[in-house]
């Protein structure tokens, strides 16, 4: 689980069997709490409940894995009923059909006479790769903060913190944390030179700005392209502008 397994196949068992996707359940079967080892406790099928989407976005690298038992294709004498961390199971001849493309796992159960008894889809999702609604995005940080690929509206403020979910993605803060805000920290001037220190986010890449006159909306870059020292970022200025303004851009990497 800790490397990203998305799919486990047993056998041994003469039966099929196959479970939710899960995390952290190592128990007996009495031990099985959906709430805390289910990720994801519907079907897995796109026409039911929808695929298990897989995103490791953040610090978080376990994300559920989904684990088989295939054991029937040549024999069929398991005993009947279902382990609770399973959706469903089958003693009948069979055989799974896996299919693979790109980021995307179809695998179908078929039994001796070729019906399907069984179908789950996982969609694996990285950073940046898709933005299903082009709302600006990915869907790895909608489904990683929002539940789901298409979530999150860009221009809403969840958490009330001044700042829409489209400029927390872009400045690396949480956007369910009021206190998770992308600010400027202090600025303090003393024998010449101006301190300027500003919370950061990994991945970020920042900008310091002047302007002589906020009306006028007119910003003059005194430094640019500065790496992310995460938790916060510290500017040192030696040349200072008289009755300046400053402000801080924030980009990703």
């Amino acid at each position: 689980e800790s490397n990203g397994v998305d799919l486990v196949i047993n056998s041994g068992s003469h039966s099929y069997e196959r479970s939710y996707l899960l995390n952290g359940y190592f128990g007996v079967s009495t031990n099985f709490v959906e709430a805390t080892h289910g990720i994801n406790i519907g079907d897995g099928s796109d026409a039911d409940d929808g695929a298990y989407y897989k995103s490791c976005f953040g610090t978080d690298v376990t994300c559920g894995a989904v684990y088989t038992v295939l054991g029937s294709s040549g024999a069929t004498n398991a005993p009947a009923g279902i382990h609770p961390a399973m959706y469903t199971n089958f003693v009948e001849m069979g055989s799974v059909v896996l299919d693979v493309a790109s980021n995307r796992l179809d695998a179908v159960f078929l039994n001796a006479e070729g019906s399907v008894q069984d179908n789950f889809t996982i969609v694996k999702i990285g950073m940046g790769v898709i933005d299903s609604d082009m709302d600006g995005m990915p869907d790895s940080w909608e489904l990683f903060y929002f539940g789901h690929p298409t979530n999150a509206v860009a221009g809403t403020d969840e958490d009330g913190d001044g700042h829409d979910n489209l400029s927390e993605y872009i400045a690396g803060t949480l956007p369910w944390d009021v206190t998770s805000v992308f600010a400027m920290e202090s600025m303090l001037q003393t024998n010449g030179t101006l301190n300027i220190i500003w919370s950061s986010s990994t991945n970020r890449t920042y900008s310091v700005e002047h302007s002589s006159n906020l009306l006028s909306n007119d910003w003059t870059v005194v430094w640019s392209n500065l790496p992310a020292t995460v938790p916060t970022n510290e500017l040192i200025l030696n040349t200072l502008i008289n009755q300046a303004f400053y402000r801080i851009d924030v980009e990703l990497e």
